[in-house]
């Protein structure tokens, strides 16, 4: 069940590519899925991941430690997904040619790909540990893929002007969070030992931070009114996912 629901977070990039076909990139519906994706990452970074791995590392170190190491493996989190944004192009683009949108398409694809393969590390890991937090994660990683994948099919769709092999190219794109299920499950002893889930899990703390600050809140702070809708309503999942814990 848990590598089902990790490969479904991968696939809700097709969402964004079947919605971005449909309309050509509702501006609406981005922003809404925006502030679904942030409120619901927020909530899980605040009121569960960050006092799970607290509460494993004080198990085991003093607070000192505890709170440095804490902060090393965010900065990490961080740090890797800082990496890859500098291989992905700048969304507003003057120019318009073919081969330029190729180029964004590929080079976004490249560092999607091993994004997703660490997503699917953490989102399996996080399952893996506590379910009710790991769905959580789902959802919001998930509506943060939608309009990521609107993006690249964006991309991809102006430079071959063909659904077909656009479509093939985001589903291929999409699976690659399953890689990284598959590579958790099949070392699930390991991810599932106390310190080893909880680094993973202070990890995914910094990669969640980043796509909070750096992905989503610029967006949410200019579109404030169906951003606005989306955090509402996300608010109202978060608490009823934490009510039923």
């Amino acid at each position: 069940m848990y590598l089902a629901l990790t490969t479904l977070v991968g696939l809700f990039m097709i969402i964004g590519t079947t919605l971005f076909l449909l309309t050509k990139s509702s501006k609406k519906i981005i922003n809404f899925s925006t502030g679904l994706g942030f409120g619901i990452l927020l909530f899980l970074v605040i009121f569960e991941l960050i006092p799970e791995v607290i509460e494993i590392f004080s198990s085991q170190y003093s607070i000192t430690k505890t709170i440095i190491y804490i902060l090393l493996l965010i900065s990490l989190g961080i740090i890797i997904l800082k990496v890859l944004d500098i291989f992905i192009p700048d969304h507003d683009s003057s120019d318009h040619n073919k081969k330029h949108f190729l180029h964004i398409g590929i080079v976004t694809s490249i560092a999607i790909l091993i994004h997703n393969i660490l997503e699917g590390i953490a989102v399996y890991s996080s399952l893996n540990t506590n379910l009710n937090f790991g769905i959580l994660l789902c959802i919001g990683v998930g509506l943060h893929n939608i309009p990521l994948g609107m993006f690249i099919t964006s991309s991809f769709y102006k430079a071959t002007n063909n659904v077909k092999k656009t479509s093939l190219i985001m589903l291929g794109l999409s699976l690659s969070t399953f890689i990284g299920g598959a590579i958790a499950s099949i070392f699930d002893s390991i991810m599932v030992e106390g310190l080893t889930s909880a680094c993973i899990l202070t990890i995914t703390i910094g990669m969640l931070i980043y796509i909070i600050t750096y992905e989503l809140l610029p967006t949410v702070i200019k579109e404030k009114k169906y951003c606005g809708i989306g955090i509402a309503i996300s608010l109202i999942i978060s608490l009823i996912v934490m009510f039923l814990e």
